[in-house]
């Protein structure tokens, strides 16, 4: 059946993407490598999430854990350098001498975290993982992934329907386009990747909405803890977190216009298969 046959092709193509990237030396893994890595864990979480619904056989939470703590830590230096290279955006980074520094300690930092979780254990785990999901992809029926994305969709329309997208639904929002998104694109249904692919503004626009809250968090705790700061950079910090909090808030202005809501729905409302 050809949705199986994609959806094994896909995994071994995300198999051999993740441990290809684990496999690099500490000196040739760049900061791409660690979006890099993100993404396949995402496009595979997605392919966990389908077959799941499609065989109950598999419990999807405890297959995927041994991805979580690489996925994790690989978040934590992804958003160091986001928030570094936004910084410096603004006019006012000049100011921010030590909190920069301080950016750039806390990232090398975990950067050392992640490459020490890094070893023969956790990668024969991550094989173990994707084995099982492989065995359990030849009883998935034709019509569970129509079933499936139907719920997905389903679930998508229930946050965007509405004059107005709550703040605390938005990252809700974001990540299941991405997973409707990946699963779609696991699935290699052509016609529909076309239409997903209409949401690709709204994506971006969350994406950047989601950075800027997260850099938003940072500056608050870097105010709290005022740890080796002094009060001329503490005023700048003050200031930048001003101009962020305003660019947020045009952000999500944007994510609630009537256009982008209408491509999702768009893509939504069409044939799955």
């Amino acid at each position: 059946m050809k949705v199986r046959a994609e959806l094994k092709k896909k995994l071994k193509k995300r198999s051999h993407t993740i441990d290809f990237l684990l496999g690099k030396p500490v000196w040739e893994f760049t900061l791409e490598d660690f979006h890099k890595l993100r993404t396949e864990i995402k496009k595979l979480k997605a392919l966990y999430k389908l077959v799941h619904f499609c065989s109950k056989k598999m419990e999807w939470k405890k297959e995927f854990k041994p991805f979580r703590s690489i996925f994790k830590q690989a978040g934590k230096v992804r958003e160091l350098h986001v928030e570094e290279a936004s910084l410096k955006k603004y006019v006012l980074y000049k100011g921010l001498k030590k909190h920069l520094q301080n950016l750039k300690k806390a990232r090398l930092e975990e950067k050392r975290i992640f490459f020490l979780l890094i070893n023969a254990n956790l990668r024969n785990r991550l094989k173990k993982s994707n084995n099982k999901v492989f065995t359990l992809i030849k009883i998935i029926d034709k019509n569970d992934p129509q079933l499936y994305l139907n719920k997905k969709r389903k679930e998508i329309k229930n946050l965007i329907l509405g004059k107005q997208l709550k703040i605390e639904r938005a990252h809700e929002l974001r990540k299941l386009i991405k997973e409707f998104h990946y699963t779609i694109k696991n699935l290699n249904f052509s016609k529909q990747i076309k239409l997903v692919e209409e949401t690709e503004p709204l994506q971006n626009l969350l994406g950047k909405w989601h950075d800027c809250e997260v850099i938003k968090q940072h500056l608050n705790e870097a105010i709290v803890d005022k740890v080796a700061m002094g009060t001329s950079e503490l005023k700048q910090i003050k200031r930048v977190k001003i101009k962020l909090s305003a660019d947020c808030e045009i952000l999500f202005k944007k994510i609630n216009t009537a256009v982008y809501k209408e491509r999702v729905l768009k893509s939504l409302t069409s044939k799955v298969i």
